[in-house]
């Protein structure tokens, strides 16, 4: 490559600031038949998605209902699956949209459809999703701050990453009693066999019971839920993360049932089972905390969070700290 021109930004191949290793350069063209190759892949796909999908945009009807598909559009449309994309319209500004339906024949609503990319819909309070809806992507209706519920239609088989994130009203997830792979109860969303909670609405406040059978939570289940004062955790709990709770700063209590086999606990504290570890003690205990004499290692972000904790009591049988574990204790000296 000597006959190559250099420039005047070495970033472009050593990183921001020539603070890394060199990037290392395998090639700077495609051969002519390597390029035939992806001008052809690429005709077929945009080919197939000029066939089987159509992109259309919502009309704003009278009372700030977001519709979708005009009857003369769906009648085009007829045996043909369909990807349904909110653009955000000049004249149909987001924050002026309360209330959106999306038609029957709809299978996909795409990643940010209602969520940053329209810089949120604030006052979205009702969304009706159709039977034929089996996919909504990766943060979909992300910053809908005002949705208080939503109910996932019986066809839904997948949900993307942070759906929900920023939808600050949210108080229950409600799942068609027909569908396969979810199931709600009290708000909360779980898979279908109710062995696993996927996720507990922002909004939803009080205790969270987490029903028995349940055996994992996803790691970003209670993300934000301010307003949980404690969780039970029954008997059938096998996997807990240890950054679980972290943003429940409400939280006063964790508390496990007796039989369960792998975690336990001491005044709303949880540890493992034989109360060797404190894995994480609830955000918005206050005071002085003992820790008993059977601890010999305090987890991760056991502490983290605890703004009101004033003090810890740690006894001589502790021979390891692992990182960030008094992380934001600010009233600790």
């Amino acid at each position: 490559v000597s006959d190559v021109k250099t420039y005047d930004k070495p970033w472009a191949l050593t990183g921001t600031e020539c603070k890394r290793e060199h990037n290392i350069v395998n090639s700077l063209y495609l051969q002519p038949e390597e390029l035939e190759i992806k001008n052809f892949e690429r005709y077929e796909k945009y080919k197939a998605i000029e066939e089987n999908e159509v992109m259309y945009q919502e009309y704003l009807t009278e009372g700030n209902v977001l519709q979708s598909l005009p009857e003369a559009i769906r009648a085009q449309m007829k045996d043909k699956q369909y990807t349904y994309s909110c653009y955000r319209s000049n004249a149909v500004g987001s924050e002026k949209i309360k209330s959106i339906i999306i038609e029957e024949g709809a299978v996909s609503i795409g990643a940010y459809a209602y969520g940053n990319l329209l810089l949120g819909c604030p006052n979205l309070v009702s969304v009706e999703l159709p039977t034929s809806l089996t996919e909504i992507g990766n943060s979909a209706f992300c910053s809908c701050s005002s949705l208080a519920s939503i109910t996932l239609p019986a066809n839904l088989s997948e949900l993307g990453k942070d759906v929900f994130k920023n939808c600050s009203s949210l108080s229950e997830i409600n799942v068609s009693e027909e569908n396969e792979y979810y199931f709600s109860s009290d708000g909360v969303l779980y898979d279908k066999t109710q062995s696993k909670l996927i996720m507990c609405p922002v909004k939803k406040s009080g205790d969270c019971i987490i029903p028995d059978g349940v055996t994992t939570v996803k790691s970003t289940a209670f993300n934000s839920c301010k307003n949980i004062t404690s969780v039970t955790i029954p008997g059938s709990m096998s996997e807990l993360s240890a950054s679980l709770f972290s943003s429940c700063s409400a939280l006063a209590a964790i508390n496990v049932a007796e039989n369960n086999e792998n975690y336990s606990s001491i005044n709303g504290v949880l540890y493992n089972k034989e109360k060797a570890e404190l894995i994480k003690c609830p955000a918005a205990i206050s005071g002085t905390i003992t820790v008993p004499g059977s601890v010999t290692t305090i987890g991760s972000s056991a502490f983290n969070g605890c703004v009101n904790l004033s003090s810890v009591i740690i006894p001589s049988s502790v021979t390891f700290v692992e990182n960030l574990s008094f992380y934001d204790c600010i009233l600790l000296e």
